[in-house]
């Protein structure tokens, strides 16, 4: 009989050996996660008394459930809460036998029943939801296998690679800042499009292993801020993030770090970026680059830069998918997949 719950005290070690084969992470990095996010994370496990094993109470499913942040939708007057459902594994000797399904529909319950529960004891009467459940699918392949549990792609990025970085020129200043100067930048660049804002807990987990930084291209009147951390491959560095606006010569102010509203501005093309990211991985001194920049509706929606999916049916639908580049009209953007 299969049975799903929270994580018990005496399945810690057949769940660390779980997500640890699946994912190739240490058990001191499993441990550092659930830390960092503590009261805000749900493990839930799978088990089954039916399974022909040596031990009938060995974790063969696990999932892990946690707060994000919140969805921040233009114009809208709610951000819902952010669960992420993450690190979605099953036991290789009992995959096909539906046990990835039903614990991520165990999930998507969880949330549902929370936002329920929210609402019930609230006296906002919008159709808002307070909660929402998404998840990030490991690989392209894993897009079809969530849609039929309710999950539909709503998240897009695009993923670039530099192989060998060229020895243009560009007057780049460069500068490391704080977790919470990066998401005042962060925020307010991304304030005109549908996307996650970071808990504080999401940014300090990821102080611990990424370096934030902010740019200035003053010739360009371009400015930025990025996430990087160094690649297992030598002299490669993984930007996680990449966001580069240009400002409006007409209205070329500082950020207002009182009003919160700034200058006119709009993020850059891609091939400016590319430059942009060629600048930065030179100055760090690497060679090669891997980086990550939200996606504009020209791209299409393809499953190859599925970067979310989100549970159920939500009242936001994207530009349509044919507008120019130069319009830059970007798709809704999750931000760090926590890969």
């Amino acid at each position: 009989m299969i049975d799903i719950h929270e994580l018990k005290p005496s399945e810690n070690n057949s769940f660390l050996m779980l997500w640890s084969k699946t994912f190739g992470d240490s058990k001191e990095e499993i441990l550092e996660f659930m830390t960092a996010f503590s009261d805000d994370i749900k493990c839930f496990t799978l088990t089954d008394s039916d399974n022909k094993s040596d031990n009938k109470n060995d974790v063969l499913s696990a999932l892990t459930l946690f707060k994000m942040g919140n969805l921040h939708i233009p114009c809208k007057k709610k951000s819902p809460e952010v669960f992420v459902s993450y690190a979605i594994c099953t036991d290789e000797k009992c995959r096909g036998k539906g046990y990835g399904a039903s614990i991520t529909n165990f999930a998507s319950d969880y949330v549902t029943n929370y936002n329920n529960k929210i609402n019930k004891n609230s006296s906002d009467s919008s159709d808002d939801c307070d909660a929402i459940s998404i998840l990030s699918p490991a690989s392209k392949s894993l897009v079809n296998f969530y849609k039929p549990l309710g999950y539909e792609p709503f998240f897009f990025s695009k993923y670039h690679s530099l192989g060998e970085i060229s020895d243009k020129s560009m007057d780049l200043r460069l500068s490391e800042i704080s977790h919470s100067e990066y998401d005042k930048k962060r925020e307010h660049y991304l304030e005109p499009f549908v996307h996650v804002s970071l808990s504080a807990k999401s940014l300090i987990y990821l102080s611990g292993y990424s370096k934030f930084l902010y740019f200035e291209i003053v010739e360009k009147s371009i400015k930025g801020i990025a996430v990087y951390s160094e690649s297992s491959i030598e002299d490669e560095i993984l930007i996680s993030e990449l966001l580069a606006v240009r400002i409006s010569s007409s209205s070329a102010r500082e950020i207002d770090e009182n009003s919160g509203f700034l200058e006119n501005f709009h993020l850059i093309s891609e091939k400016e970026i590319a430059d942009v990211a060629n600048a930065i991985t030179k100055t760090l001194g690497f060679k090669r680059c891997e980086y990550r920049t939200p996606a504009y509706c020209g791209n299409n929606f393809s499953d190859e830069i599925v970067q979310g999916m989100i549970f159920g049916d939500f009242d936001f639908i994207p530009n349509d998918g044919d507008e120019a580049e130069n319009n830059l009209s970007y798709l809704p953007y999750l931000g760090f997949p926590f890969d």
